[in-house]
Parts: structure tokens; sequence; C-alpha cells
């Protein structure tokens, strides 16, 4: 914090005088609310430590503190933290390499899911809501290769499955758990690729059909299609045409 106010303030300001400040400001937007509370409630409580924190952040805020804290930490390493989180959400989303160490798959190479990865600590985590948190680790989940999947994902134990996906048929790793068991596709991109493929068998079906004239099965090229040949064709547009002739 004091370097990232000397970078806001100037290298030659004052760091206990510029503390001193901060709280004055802080001690006077507490007070700020404790009067406008009594004024419009009624009610003499005092600031909670949610309430001061979040004072405490709009103050560091308004003096550009904040940013500043965010810039030194991007400037010391988070980008290669932000590289990493990007890494492990591809790898989750494409199964085309290792969410950790960032090698490209090879066809049908297992693929170990469930484990999360360390992708940065964030500075600051702050909103209106919840308990400002500062310093928190930030985990992702991603899927691993076989040389950076932890032991507990070994497939030797017994709560650990190993599953085939249903369109590229890769060795899907696990544990043992409905919410793991449920996953039957390895990526987004076979799961498109599995769903055309449902779409175009569901087409296919329906136009297979059976020749009214010859009775032989055959795949229609239109939907109202019922012969098989232009053979069969003419046959039932005679047909239809003699019945017509009859029926007068």
């Amino acid at each position: 914090m004091r370097e990232a106010a000397r970078t806001t303030m100037g290298q030659d300001a004052y760091f206990p005088g510029l503390i001193s400040d901060l709280s004055e400001a802080i001690h006077g937007a507490a007070e700020d609310v404790e009067w406008n509370r009594w004024y419009s409630t009624g009610d003499l409580s005092w600031v909670t430590e949610k309430e001061l924190l979040d004072l405490t952040l709009d103050v560091l805020h308004s003096r550009g503190v904040l940013d500043s804290i965010i810039e030194l930490d991007l400037d010391r390493g988070g980008l290669e933290e932000v590289e990493a989180g990007e890494l492990a959400k591809e790898a989750r989303a494409t199964l085309t390499l290792c969410g950790c160490c960032g090698r490209e798959f090879v066809s049908r190479e297992p693929a170990y899911f469930g484990a999360e990865v360390y992708v940065g600590m964030m500075p600051l985590d702050w909103n209106k809501v919840s308990k400002p948190r500062i310093c928190e680790p930030q985990y992702e989940r991603t899927v691993l290769c076989e040389s950076c999947a932890p032991e507990w994902l070994s497939p030797e134990r017994d709560d650990v499955v190993t599953q085939l996906c249903a369109y590229c048929e890769r060795p899907m790793v696990s544990r043992l758990a409905l919410s793991e068991l449920q996953r039957t596709l390895c990526s987004d991109p076979c799961r498109g690729a599995y769903q055309n493929q449902v779409r175009k068998e569901k087409r296919a079906k329906e136009r297979s059909k059976i020749c009214e004239v010859c009775g032989q099965e055959f795949t229609a090229t239109r939907r109202d299609s019922k012969t098989c040949s232009d053979g069969c064709r003419q046959k039932a547009y005679r047909r239809r045409r003699k019945e017509a002739q009859q029926d007068r």
C-alpha cells in the first residue's frame, strides 16, 4: 500500500501524513453515515465493520490508491496469472491442450477432469454486498494431462472412473461422483459435432420411406416424395388418373 500510495501521490509523499489524512477522511465519512442514519430513522447505532471497510475502500478508491494496487500487481507478474486463467478456461472448453502445462493433447489421449489449478491472487475483491476479500487465492476448474493430474485422480483408485467420450471416444478420467458421471462428451467441439450428427441421423430417418408402388425402401430427396423412381412415379400418376375416371 505504501508503494501504491506513493505511485499515486508522488515519490516525495510523506506516508505517515498520508495515513493520517486518509484516517481523518474515513472518520468523517463514518460520522456522516451515523448522522444520516439518525436523521432519517432515529437509529443511534454505530457503523458496522462492513460499512467501515466499504468507507475505507471508497476513500482509497477516490484517491486512486486501489487502481495503483492493481497496476502494481500486474507489473509483478499478474499478467502471467491472467494468462494462466485463460489457459485453464480454454482447455476446459476445447480440450485441445492441458490447462496447466499447456501441452497439446494427442488423439484419444486420456483427459483428467475435476481438478483446479491456481491462477493467481486477487489483491482486492470488493463489492457493496459481501465483505471485502484481500489477497484471496483464485482457482479455475480445468482439464489436465496425465503428467499434471493430481494423485487423487489416479485411475488405479477405487473412487476414480474412466469413461469414453460419446463422440471422439477419448478416455475421460474423473471422480466417481454423480456430477462427474453425467458428463458424456469431453468438450464443446465434441458436443457440437455430436448434436450435428444426431440431427443428420434424425433427418435421414425421416427421409427413409416405402415406395407406394413397388414397396421398396428408399431415401427420399423431398419430404413429400412417395415413390422411389421416375418409373414408379409415372405408374402412381396413371393409377390415380384411372381411379379418377372410374369415380366419374
